[in-house]
Order: C-alpha cells, then structure tokens, then sequence
C-alpha cells in the first residue's frame, strides 16, 4: 500500500473511533438515565418550591443542557477580559426582579476549565454562581449556573449549592 493510502485509512479510523466514543459517551450522559434524572429532579423541586413560576424548557435531546427560568430578559452586559480591560457589551439573558435562571449542562470526565468553581460572578445586573459537581462513578460533571438578582432570598442559593454539592457524594 501507498503512504497515501495508509495516511487515508489511518485518518478515516480515528474519525469513525471518535464517532463511536461520542456514540457511547451520548447514550451515558443523559438527563433520562440514573444518576442524572433524579439529580435534575431534586433541583426542579428546590427551584420549584422558592420560584412556582419557572418553567423547566425541557431539551430536544435528551444530552442537552436544562434551563429554568422565571422572569428574565435581555441584558446589554460589559465583561472584563482576562487582561482586566473591558469587552464591548454582549446580550446576555439573566433575571430580572424577583427572577430567576439556572442552567445545567452535562459534561464527560472531570472539569477541567479554566474558572475556579464554585465561584459567583458579578454581571452587574445580577450575580452568576457556578458551580461543577464531579461523578467520578459515571466519569462525568454537570456545570449549573445560577443566574440571580440581588434581592433573591438568600436561602434559595444556599439551598441550591448544598444540593449541587451533594451530586459528587452521592453514590
């Protein structure tokens, strides 16, 4: 066989082993499937029970990412860079008075990113805690963010926290 051919075939492997990995990796990590249902559940009656109005967009698939979200709209919102200097501003959805917005996202293996979690980001509007419990029984993390105006009820984002952080203990 030709270097070309070898080159050719080499490259076609790795495509169809990252598709098959990714395949595998899908099925795993999903909202339907232990022990994320359960999770996701325990947080829409937390979510719940401070906001009866949020409404849970439930994903087109079942690996996407969960949005709660009550009260909320468009913001023009200035982010600094890593430098310290400030970006144009950028539309950013988030809560308005008396609102709410908390996302989840699944994600394989450890977070490895490059914020410091759980940490709370001021966005001037409203504050953003971020947190990524890690599984290390199914290898995986869920990123939730919590999107809340500064007059929230204090024990809502406790209470979110402690359950978030419960995810990487439970077995």
């Amino acid at each position: 066989m030709s270097r070309c051919s070898l080159n050719w075939i080499s490259c076609s492997l790795s495509v169809l082993l990252c598709l098959v990995a990714k395949g595998f990796a899908d099925e795993r990590l999903q909202w339907d499937k232990p022990p994320f249902e359960a999770f996701s559940q325990k947080l829409s009656g937390v979510i719940e029970k401070y906001y009866p109005d949020a409404k849970l967009e439930q994903p087109k698939e079942p690996d996407q990412h969960l949005r709660w979200s009550a009260k909320t709209r468009k913001f023009m919102v200035h982010l600094p860079t890593l430098t310290g200097k400030w970006q144009e501003a950028i539309e950013m959805v988030g809560p308005d008075r008396k609102g709410i917005l908390c996302t989840a996202h699944l994600h394989e293996g450890p977070y490895m990113g490059m914020a410091a979690v759980p940490q709370t980001f001021d966005r001037h509007y409203f504050q953003v805690l971020m947190m990524a419990p890690n599984r290390k029984d199914v290898n995986a993390h869920v990123i939730v963010r919590l999107y809340y105006p500064s007059d929230v009820d204090k024990a809502f984002v406790s209470e979110i926290a402690e359950l978030v952080n419960q995810f990487d203990s439970e077995r």
